[in-house]
């Protein structure tokens, strides 16, 4: 009998571990610091892995960097402490980290500070800032591309992005950049709008009823303008009033007292078919 009840008790035992045990596993750990308790997953098995960090994470030990585009944990502290953990010391001699609803903050006194990375302008900043809507660049950056045209015209035509470098919050002028230009007839698009030597006048040359009008490029060559053929001499049509030998003077030489009707005159004083009217307004003049 006494090894029975024995027996019994210990199994009434450990029933009572066994509800013990599984009722502790449903409360929480307080020394435990999961994803939810600011402590960062791994990349390995991260969804969201770091992609614009300055420096890799290796295993997220460092923590996001402030400004990561893609960070890879939503709640980056839960005290201030985890921020200076994360991302180190401020990098402004008087500042200080603060956590607020999860995020690390950087506040630097005296420094006006629009990325809040700890560079811009004012006494208590780190340095200068050479973007200070950046917070991954800071006072010195060694090279970017830039490029000053219009939207939509970068690498078309000949245009073409150059590039700067950024020294004590100083960035150099752009090198090498190509932007839109006049447009000239030598076979390219200089002012990038996708259409090679369009929008070029046209030549003009000659006068009266020689004047000719061609367009000014064709297939990237300066075109030649040629005038038209002049007339032997004005013709008569006083309604029409044109210039016909291309000098420049219209019916210069039709006689003032006659109609318009008058045959045209050649400049040798007689028209084509020998008719000359000098001598038909003197015979006039004399009468029969």
């Amino acid at each position: 009998m006494a090894n029975h009840a024995d027996h019994v008790m210990m199994r009434a035992a450990l029933s009572l571990s066994l509800v013990a045990l599984a009722l502790g596993c449903t409360r929480a750990n307080p020394a435990y610091r999961g994803p939810a308790d600011g402590a960062p997953p791994s990349d390995a098995t991260d969804s969201a892995p770091d992609s614009g960090d300055a420096s890799a994470d290796a295993g997220d030990g460092a923590g996001d960097l402030p400004g990561d585009a893609n960070p890879d944990n939503p709640l980056a502290c839960v005290v201030a402490m985890d921020c200076v953990t994360r991302n180190g010391a401020p990098p402004c001699a008087t500042g200080a980290w603060a956590c607020t609803n999860g995020a690390c903050a950087l506040s630097c006194p005296n420094c006006t500070d629009g990325d809040r990375d700890g560079y811009g302008v004012g006494t208590g900043c780190a340095g200068p800032d050479c973007d200070d809507g950046n917070s991954m660049i800071h006072s010195s950056v060694v090279q970017r591309s830039c490029y000053a045209g219009p939207a939509g015209t970068r690498d078309v035509g000949v245009c073409r992005a150059g590039s700067q470098s950024c020294g004590n919050g100083v960035w150099t002028t752009c090198v090498g950049q190509v932007i839109p230009g006049a447009e000239a007839c030598n076979g390219e698009d200089d002012d990038c709008d996708g259409t090679v030597d369009d929008g070029l006048p046209m030549l003009t040359c000659g006068t009266g009823i020689c004047t000719n009008m061609v367009p000014s490029c064709a297939a990237g060559v300066v075109a030649a303008c040629i005038p038209h053929p002049a007339g032997d001499h004005d013709i008569c049509d006083m309604g029409t009033a044109l210039d016909n030998d291309c000098d420049g003077q219209i019916n210069e030489e039709c006689p003032t007292d006659r109609d318009a009707s008058v045959p045209k005159r050649s400049r040798e004083g007689r028209d084509d078919d020998g008719y000359d009217p000098e001598r038909a307004v003197r015979e006039r003049s004399i009468g029969p």
